[in-house]
């Protein structure tokens, strides 16, 4: 089998472990899949995205950053970023979080209208965390207008009285 060949099975196998929810599995195989995958073809970005997940899934926040981070410079795809946007949230860096998708939201086109509103929902989230409440809310409120039909939105509208503001964001943004 050739090496392009190989690292598309490992991708494959990778990818199905990452789906069971096989974390450490999924890391180890992705590793032999960027392994495999540069002595034909340099780095993909794939890879990088999907091994970024598992460390990101195991608590390895630096790690993701780092994989997700050299994903974004393989393919600047608008999908991606979010990724590196949701890495900084979930490390804790919600000011770099807030920041990386304010700039992501400019070059959001208008068929991205679904993007833009989880980008609006995880900033709400990073301001949650900050505890800026009127930005939170702003945030909600962008979320709303495209069309999100995320739990998260509606918990902020009809059900804000039944549940307690750390639960609000669990569902969505707990990793």
């Amino acid at each position: 089998m050739d090496d392009a060949k190989k690292a598309e099975a490992i991708a494959i196998a990778a990818t199905k472990k990452l789906k069971d929810l096989k974390y450490k599995d999924a890391l180890d195989l992705f590793n032999q899949a960027i392994k495999a995958s540069k002595t034909f073809c340099g780095n993909n970005p794939y890879f990088y995205s999907r091994r970024g997940e598992c460390f990101m899934k195991l608590g390895f926040f630096d790690e993701a950053i780092q994989d997700i981070s050299k994903a974004c410079e393989l393919d600047a795809r608008p999908d991606l970023k979010h990724e590196l946007c949701s890495a900084y949230f979930y490390s804790g860096q919600y000011e770099r979080a807030i920041d990386s998708i304010d700039c992501l939201i400019l070059e959001i086109s208008e068929d991205e209208t679904y993007l833009a509103g989880y980008c609006f929902l995880l900033m709400a989230a990073a301001y949650h965390k900050l505890e800026d409440r009127d930005n939170m809310y702003t945030c909600l409120e962008k979320a709303a207008e495209r069309d999100i039909d995320d739990i998260s939105v509606l918990t902020y509208g009809e059900m804000y009285d039944d549940i307690s503001e750390e639960d609000r964001f669990v569902a969505i943004f707990d990793p």
